[in-house]
């Protein structure tokens, strides 16, 4: 059955305004140890991407740092209790001191994603806590920033100073502890090194508990007084920098403007946003959508560090507004585009979806939400026979759920005579 579409593309009624904008980026890569090159069951650093053991040299191991994860904890009794995790599953466990002043130790290492530039301040932060079975506990914690890769053919304390250490006294108890500083790059700092970088003589010990904490089916397991041994998570080293964007355009008819930087490390979330009055409007999002009828100005501010940095952005109202869009022509076809569905879970019209006719295939298609964002690409075709089939089930590509509301598309499809033809809502 053939059916006249008279379709408009609403969607360019509504314009986000383009603008400039700056990015938060963690250096760290993999900082949460969540990702693995492989599922092992042994605490096996090396399926640990990204990072490397610094003694680790020519095949062999002088002194080896644990990987915890999602496939080690169901095999080992109390795993995930005795070395417990900051965030996620990933985390790894390092010896940081001795109680008979051998100074052996474990490090971990990992190139960072770009070179530190000179001058310029980094926050780094990472959060650490005692093995439960360790009976003392120690300040013997420490960051090396370095050019190239870190490796020492030793098992003991390399020779280098940690520019980075945990103040002094601050005991490394069963409780997370951040260690959080800033760092000046000297230049080209390329990789980094995490461990006890003091003497067994210089490094602090300090009593925590000797009770027998758990206990594998018959046999006891106590509390060690040689185990100085730490659990690592959630790594992190940002600029400390911020760039809300260039002077933004609004119109109050068709026109929004996004401001504020991009933050790319979701585990950040200390962005607050002010408007010209200085009352909060947003605690939450590195950037927002802001559509004001007057020219005015918003604050933000971003905390790293114990510090905040603060950055102006200025919107102005154009009075003249872009033209309203023009009304594609009116398109014979022989296929059904719905304009509503219930992504509820019931089995009923709880997908989106268009099917064309055999001569013709759907090219491209995009979704977009009320702020004109792609929410839902072209990755979402599949073919069918000789049909090809746009689907949406109420998704994000990224695999988050979208609120109820109104959605727009635009659809490109080859009709029989290998002409492009648009739709759109």
């Amino acid at each position: 059955m053939k059916k006249n579409l008279h379709i408009t593309i609403l969607l360019i009624g509504l314009i986000s305004c383009p603008n400039l904008f700056g990015q938060l980026i963690n250096l760290i890569p993999n900082a949460s140890f969540e990702d693995t090159t492989g599922c092992n069951y042994g605490y096996n650093f090396p399926y640990l991407k990204d990072w490397y053991n610094p003694t680790f040299i020519g095949g062999i191991a002088t002194a080896t740092p644990d990987y915890y994860n999602r496939c080690t904890d169901p095999l080992n009794y109390h795993a995930d209790t005795m070395f417990r995790r900051h965030s996620g599953y990933g985390r790894v466990g390092a010896l940081v001191k001795t109680s008979d002043n051998s100074n052996i130790r474990e490090y971990i290492a990992v190139k960072l994603k770009s070179g530190l530039i000179a001058g310029k301040n980094y926050c780094f932060d990472m959060h650490t806590t005692s093995f439960l079975l360790s009976k003392n506990g120690t300040d013997n914690l420490g960051v090396y920033f370095g050019v190239g890769a870190q490796y020492y053919n030793i098992n003991t304390i390399p020779p280098v100073t940690p520019q980075i250490n945990l103040p002094s006294g601050e005991i490394i108890d069963y409780s997370w502890h951040k260690l959080e500083a800033i760092y000046t790059a000297v230049g080209n700092e390329t990789d980094i090194m995490i461990g006890g970088f003091k003497t067994d003589a210089n490094a602090a010990s300090v009593f925590l508990n000797d009770t027998t904490f758990f206990t594998w089916p018959s046999v006891g397991y106590y509390l060690n007084v040689d185990r100085f041994y730490n659990v690592f998570d959630d790594v992190s080293l940002h600029e400390m920098s911020i760039n809300s964007g260039d002077t933004a355009v609004t119109c109050p008819q068709n026109m929004i403007a996004t401001i504020g930087e991009v933050n790319t490390d979701t585990a950040f979330k200390s962005y607050w946003w002010y408007d010209a009055s200085g009352a909060l409007i947003d605690s939450i999002n590195s950037q927002i959508q802001v559509q004001p009828t007057n020219n005015t100005f918003y604050i933000q501010e971003k905390r790293m560090c114990g510090q905040s940095l603060w950055d102006t952005i200025f919107v102005k109202i154009d009075t003249v507004c872009p033209p309203p869009p023009t009304e594609p022509p009116v398109v014979e076809t022989e296929f059904v585009i719905p304009n509503v569905f219930s992504p509820n879970g019931d089995g009923i019209n709880d997908v989106w979806r268009v099917s064309t006719a055999l001569d013709m295939t759907i090219e491209n298609f995009v979704i977009y939400n009320r702020w004109g964002i792609s929410i839902v690409d072209s990755e979402n075709i599949n073919t069918l026979g000789l049909a090809k089939i746009a689907s949406w089930d109420g998704y994000t590509t990224s695999g988050i759920k979208c609120e109820d509301g109104v959605y727009y598309y635009v659809m490109e499809i080859k009709n029989n005579k290998g002409e492009i033809e648009k739709f759109g809502t």
